[in-house]
């Protein structure tokens, strides 16, 4: 992430609200990689929290205040550096 840059400015965030669709193996198949950054299985257990899956306000906050908390950690661990 290049200096001077949110957490929340890295994940579009289409790719906060993407429905999600089971395959047979119960796998998370269309859900975007995002490799060893995010947990697939953690986050998909998020959005099943949602009453309603449009919208998904609930999983929503839940992801946005963690990357707000992340990007203040990061600002101040660039301070006391």
């Amino acid at each position: 992430m290049p200096y001077g840059t949110t957490v929340m400015e890295t994940i579009p965030e289409n790719k906060l609200t993407s429905p999600l669709k089971q395959s047979e193996e119960g796998s998370t198949a269309g859900f975007p990689d995002f490799g060893d950054t995010i947990d697939a299985t953690t986050f998909e257990q998020i959005l099943e929290m949602d009453d309603d899956e449009d919208e998904r306000e609930f999983s929503k906050s839940i992801v946005y205040d963690f990357f707000q908390q992340a990007d203040s950690t990061f600002q101040k661990m660039d301070t006391n550096l």
